[in-house]
């Protein structure tokens, strides 16, 4: 993923028309630390977090996007793959297990009551 979200920063402040001096009056910032900012290739989530909120845009969604055309291109590429969240691995695993311990249960009790006719 490359992604600086420095860049998409300073995009959406060109977009929105506003200026260096804006942002860092918002976020209690030096005008020097906001342009530092905009090279920055990602930032901690509490100042993307104030980013968002005082531009009124959602940063966050820059990466999530990314992560959803990953998932669409895995899936276009290789339609055979089904894609399977960690939970539901982990449900059909201890199904398995279950179905298992079922047949051995059932093995057990078969040999229980061929030893009491004895």
């Amino acid at each position: 993923m490359d992604i600086y979200i420095g860049r998409v920063i300073k995009q959406k402040m060109i977009e929105k028309k506003l200026d260096t001096h804006f942002l860092a009056d918002l976020m209690g910032m030096h005008v020097g630390s906001v342009n530092r900012l905009y090279g920055y290739k990602s930032v901690q989530t509490d100042v993307l977090l104030t980013v968002s909120t005082s531009l009124n845009y959602d940063f966050f969604s820059v990466y999530s996007q990314s992560l959803n055309l990953k998932v669409e291109e895995t899936i276009v590429k290789q339609p055979e793959v089904i894609v399977v969240s960690n939970t539901e691995k982990l449900i059909e695993e201890k199904n398995i297990k279950i179905e298992n311990l079922e047949k051995e249960i059932a093995y057990l009790k078969e040999i229980n009551s061929l030893l009491r006719k004895k």
